[in-house]
């Protein structure tokens, strides 16, 4: 994986093709540092394609539950943090009970 964390750098097309054509993920990084998007290589990856495929071809209501699953999880994960540091979770627990 290839990091880019200055607002200074550029990257041409030509690079990321290379990147990508040798299996390269590349994460962007913010003003604050802090990831703001991947670039991940999908030829020859017949998973992946077809994942994206099958996320796109995703009903209303499917892709409504699993916003809804990865929020929660994102919630289970946050409470469980919580948990670790601070002794309790703030009931974020409850939130996906």
């Amino acid at each position: 994986m290839v990091v880019v964390d200055d607002p200074k750098a550029a990257l041409t097309q030509a690079v990321l093709t290379e990147l990508s054509a040798a299996g390269v993920a590349v994460l962007i990084c913010g003003n604050d540092q802090l990831p703001s998007g991947i670039m991940l290589p999908i030829r020859g990856h017949q998973f992946q394609t077809a994942r994206m495929w099958t996320q796109l071809d995703a009903t209303a209501p499917r892709k409504k539950r699993i916003r809804q699953a990865f929020v929660r999880a994102k919630i289970r994960l946050e409470a469980a943090v919580l948990r670790f540091f601070n002794g309790t979770n703030l009931g974020l627990e409850k939130l996906v009970a």
